[in-house]
């Protein structure tokens, strides 16, 4: 049952009635309000752990970096052969198997025999024969040498004059004693005309050690050139002995039976 205070005016009555509906929505506001808080879950604080690794580690140190950039050539091993040159890789072209070094002084040792006047024949007999180089080559290495160096052995001789060296033209052998102590055998003439003739060859040296019938005889290059032509034949010869006891030149005249030639 409803029942009407109707002690108290109508004013009051009324406004006690509007402040307890705005009461009533404020506790009802405040009631969801707090609802909602106990509904939204807290969102965690992480803190790192001690001793972790930071956000930004610093980058390794670099390993340390070699002097130069690319080693050093290895030193060369014991006996090793130096790069040929032109002129000994020409060589060895051409099938010719030696030292690099033997055949760089080989060609200084011919081109200053050709200067020198000695022929061909003669330093292909003493200065690749004695080498070691096989007969078949020796044409090959005479020519590779000209044209790498530029020099030239002196031109061969053609035939004999009618100049001769005690009636006999271009004799392989003279002999200087008669002891057969100076003795130049294996000549080969690179010239030989009515001026003069110019040949080359050996000189057995006799060791007389333990005595001479029992000694070794060493052989020695010898330079002739026979000169003065009279009378269709040479009156003087000059031989050249390179190393040995008896090194040295001599010049003499020629007699009719001294020197032999055969």
């Amino acid at each position: 049952m409803t029942t009407t205070d109707t002690r108290r005016p109508l004013w009051r009555r009324i406004w006690v009635r509007v402040t307890g509906s705005i009461a009533a929505l404020a506790l009802g506001a405040g009631v969801g309000a707090a609802g909602a808080a106990l509904a939204i879950p807290h969102a965690a604080t992480i803190r790192p752990a001690a001793n972790t690794t930071p956000a930004h580690p610093k980058a390794p140190k670099a390993a340390p970096q070699p002097t130069h950039s690319t080693p050093p050539p290895a030193p060369a091993a014991n006996g090793a052969q130096p790069a040929p040159d032109k002129y000994a890789q020409d060589i060895l072209n051409a099938g010719i198997t030696a030292p690099v070094s033997w055949i760089d002084q080989t060609g200084k040792t011919l081109t200053a025999d050709w200067a020198s006047g000695k022929s061909v024949a003669w330093t292909d007999a003493n200065v690749l024969g004695s080498g070691g180089v096989y007969s078949y080559h020796y044409g090959i290495f005479d020519q590779i040498t000209e044209q790498d160096f530029g020099v030239y052995p002196p031109p061969a001789y053609d035939g004999p004059a009618p100049v001769t060296l005690n009636g006999v033209n271009e004799p392989s052998e003279i002999g200087f004693s008669g002891d057969g102590g100076n003795v130049a055998v294996n000549l080969v003439w690179s010239e030989w005309d009515s001026t003069q003739a110019v040949g080359d060859g050996t000189v057995n040296y006799q060791g007389c050690v333990p005595n001479c019938a029992q000694g070794t005889e060493t052989p020695y290059p010898v330079h002739i050139v026979l000169s003065d032509p009279q009378g269709g034949r040479y009156t003087q010869v000059t031989e050249t002995i390179e190393g040995g006891p008896n090194a040295g030149t001599t010049t003499s005249a020629i007699t009719g039976t001294w020197p032999s030639a055969s």
